[in-house]
């Protein structure tokens, strides 16, 4: 069964990026909250970053 994620929302990938076929190249889901997150905090490490590793729940 697929886990519906629509929730995580869906936004322009960064850097963006555009695809002649479709335009500006979209993310969704945990990637789209992944990247938002390296927006905001750019000091963080990429390599095992992790939204626990930043904001306290």
């Amino acid at each position: 069964m697929r886990e519906d994620k629509h929730y995580l929302g869906i936004g322009w990938g960064f850097p963006v990026s555009f695809d002649k076929r479709i335009g500006v190249v979209m993310i969704e889901a945990e990637e789209d909250i992944h990247q938002s997150l390296r927006i905001l905090f750019p000091h963080y490490p990429v390599n095992g970053f992790s939204v626990s590793n930043t904001v306290a729940i």
